[in-house]
């Protein structure tokens, strides 16, 4: 039985507080949401940011790129691109046609203009694909008054 994936395939996007992969596992702390509180829009935060993705057999032992970025409900990119690279191996006890997952986290320093409406936008360009895979995520920055 294989998997039936010919390129990679991004498993699941998670805005998270704080995320680490720490010997192939997530940690996540207040992961999940979808709406960010800000008391104040002028100063930046770190968004983290757990990535999982599904590499199929044939791309084993291949580099995959991603890119990820954050952008306004107008398409404009905010903060830093994000740039990486990842390999997955075939372990000796692997079965053949085998699916492997790698998760990465990313905590990425941003800072949003206003209350509204941003995307998360993460791509995976793999040797095997024509095109990018691209996921993404929508989240809601909404205003927090002091002291609430």
């Amino acid at each position: 039985m294989t998997s039936g994936l010919d390129k990679p395939e991004v498993d699941f996007l998670v805005l998270a507080d704080h995320a680490e992969v720490v010997g192939g596992k997530l940690y996540m702390m207040g992961g999940g949401w979808d709406v960010r509180r800000i008391e104040d829009f002028s100063k930046p935060f770190t968004m983290n940011i757990a990535v999982g993705v599904l590499t199929p057999w044939s791309l084993a032992n291949k580099e995959n790129k991603f890119q990820l970025i954050i952008e306004d409900e107008d398409g404009k990119k905010l903060g830093p691109t994000v740039d990486g690279s990842f390999t997955v191996g075939r372990p000796s006890n692997a079965i053949e046609g085998q699916t492997f997952r790698t998760m990465v986290t990313v905590g990425v320093p941003v800072t949003l203009p206003k209350p509204g409406m941003y995307r998360v936008v993460v791509s995976i360009r793999s040797p095997a694909a024509y095109e990018d895979v691209v996921r993404s995520t929508t989240f809601v920055a909404a205003e927090r008054k002091a002291g609430a």
